[in-house]
């Protein structure tokens, strides 16, 4: 990985990338997580009447969010299968970098309606909306995130960097720059490869 002026490149080895073909398929074809987390959320809901907070953060936050996470990560592959080996047209490349961004909004926005609906069900007081998050500001300590059970914080928060991740890239996404998808890569070492885009360089700036 590499990151430049606040753009971050991503290769992957073939080893990478078999590896996430294989997880990829049993995303498809495992539906049991999903089904899951449905019967959890209905359960969390209880009760609560249609219009309540938790009601609208429950089903028509969070349930969507994760129908539309799951549907940008098919369209992905679908647009640029794991198994395809030539350089995606531009179309393919816009639409693709459209389904990341929409997945990144859309994964910081089921990360934004857990915390509120944990807020509600756990009596959480907070000063500020800006305390309703599991997102912390700059150089200040996330006080939700210290009320949640050791355990459940010690396997899903962790060190917390995979949350900074998520909100540095929706940030990036967001407020400075669009994703990019380039359509292909050179291996270092590969000279005559890199000449022959060079050669190509040189040309089109003669053209000016």
């Amino acid at each position: 990985m590499t990151k430049k002026m606040g753009t971050v490149y991503v290769y992957y080895s073939d080893k990478k990338q078999k590896k996430l073909a294989q997880e990829y398929e049993q995303f498809l074809f495992d539906k049991t997580i999903l089904a899951n987390i449905s019967r959890k959320l209905t359960k969390i809901a209880g009760d609560c009447k249609h219009g309540d907070d938790l009601y609208k953060f429950i089903y028509y936050g969070l349930s969507r969010r994760l129908s539309l996470l799951e549907r940008c990560i098919v369209n992905v592959f679908n647009k640029n299968p794991f198994d395809t080996r030539k350089i995606p047209s531009e179309d393919v490349r816009t639409d693709v970098v459209l389904y990341i961004h929409c997945f990144y909004i859309h994964l910081y926005g089921v990360l934004e309606n857990l915390a509120r609906i944990y807020a509600i069900k756990t009596g959480y007081k907070a000063k500020s909306v800006f305390d309703l998050s599991f997102f912390s500001a700059k150089n200040k300590k996330n006080k939700l995130i210290d009320t949640l059970p050791a355990n459940i914080r010690n396997k899903y928060v962790d060190d917390g960097k995979w949350l900074k991740y998520v909100k540095d890239t929706r940030d990036m996404l967001v407020h400075q720059e669009p994703g990019y998808l380039p359509p292909y890569y050179v291996k270092l070492g590969d000279d005559s490869e890199w000449q022959k885009l060079e050669s190509l360089k040189q040309n089109y700036q003669n053209c000016f």
